[in-house]
């Protein structure tokens, strides 16, 4: 059964390219960090059995992170099926590096050229024929995927064989290997972009537009509020009282209706405040505001011993805590994880704080303050200690 692996920079679009020829469904985000493991799917078709598999990014072939550690044993012990190196060539200079270090180990490659159209569209220029001879493997560029062009590219990937020897010659200099058949993309940025990425903007910008998504989700009156307090009311009092006419006896509509519809009604009402927050999380990932923002905070969370990745966890704590831990993997350094970790239990999410202001409401005549002096005073000597 052959083996087809994506490799790539992250955020150069292995796990979509992965998706699109394998119809499966892994998680894409415009950051680094989305993969977080060797995710394969087999593909049947008839010309046999093909196992696909999305690697997590990579800049070279001597990581740190967990992440980089895992995609670069998994290359290490599979070298028999086809490596397909994802390249955005808006990037190319930067990428080749990786793909010189992938040659150096004589695996079969073919490389992919992502984000061509817009490269093109910018003013870029590459010669890809003469790329591929100079690389010694194939090269394609890949664009927006029709059905058709899916199928074809899928039947080149399935036949290709990729590099077919030994190379110990990849001792290229990147400038050389493009010389006079790569002119870079020349892109102006737009105004909104010029006030979205200033280091003074972005911040309070960014601040600006979370308390926006907070009070449109949960502020009285609001969008979150109002489609809250419709479920809840639609479940637990039109549902149970039309359930409650069809059963037989009190025992009965107690358990359905008392038990079951208005537990069910209580936990079902806060979907659409979850859908709103996520769907904020999602317009910034998309825009790659996230990458942006963990660039220009990098300097602020150093002072706390954190850096700017960190950004990405508190803001997926305020969902979860456990998902945001499960995203501290792609951190370099252990004891950076470690930190980011203690801190998270002290950013506030819909579960917790209720439970802290029950508990405290007992003891304090303001749990409010209290549990924001709790707050503070754990996150402090969680990031001492760590």
């Amino acid at each position: 059964m052959k083996e087809i692996i994506f490799v790539g920079n992250p955020n150069a679009g292995k796990s979509t390219l992965f998706n699109a020829l394998s119809s499966a469904h892994a998680h894409t985000g415009n950051w680094n960090g989305v993969t977080v493991g060797a995710y394969s799917k087999t593909v049947k078709t008839k010309k046999g059995s093909f196992i696909y598999t999305d690697l997590p990014g990579i800049y070279s072939l001597n990581g740190y992170s967990m992440e980089e550690k895992l995609a670069i044993s998994y290359l290490n012990e599979h070298k028999t099926g086809l490596l397909v190196n994802v390249v955005d060539v808006r990037y190319l200079s930067r990428s080749l590096s990786l793909t010189q270090a992938i040659l150096k180990n004589g695996i079969p490659t073919v490389v992919v050229l992502t984000m061509h159209q817009s490269f093109l569209k910018n003013g870029g220029k590459i010669d890809i024929p003469t790329l591929s001879k100079r690389l010694g493997v194939p090269v394609y560029a890949v664009n927006a995927f029709s059905h058709s062009e899916t199928s074809g590219f899928t039947r080149i990937l399935q036949e290709s064989k990729g590099l077919s020897n030994s190379s110990s010659s990849y001792n290229y200099n990147v400038q050389d290997l493009l010389e006079g058949i790569f002119t870079p993309q020349v892109r102006r940025e737009t105004l909104v972009e010029k006030i979205c990425y200033n280091r003074i903007l972005c911040l309070p910008l960014f601040f600006t537009l979370t308390a926006l998504a907070f009070f449109l989700t949960f502020g009285q009156n609001m969008p979150g509020a109002i489609l809250k307090d419709l479920l809840e009311t639609l479940i637990c009092e039109k549902l149970s009282a039309f359930v409650s006419v069809h059963l037989p006896t009190p025992a009965v509509k107690g358990l359905v209706c008392d038990g079951f519809l208005r537990s069910a009604g209580g936990v079902l009402s806060f979907l659409p405040q979850i859908a709103i927050l996520y769907g904020f999380l999602l317009l910034m990932e998309e825009s790659g505001y996230m990458s942006a923002l963990a660039f220009t905070a990098d300097g602020v969370f150093r002072k706390f011993g954190l850096n700017g990745r960190a950004v990405f966890c508190i803001l997926l704590g305020f969902g979860c805590t456990a998902q945001a831990i499960l995203s501290t993997r792609g951190f370099e350094h252990q004891q950076m994880q470690r930190r980011t970790i203690a801190a998270l239990p002290y950013v506030s999410c819909s579960a917790k704080l209720p439970v802290y202001l029950t508990l405290l409401s007992s003891f304090f005549t303001r749990p409010f303050i209290a549990v924001a002096g709790l707050y503070a005073l754990g996150l402090v000597v969680s990031l001492a200690v760590f």
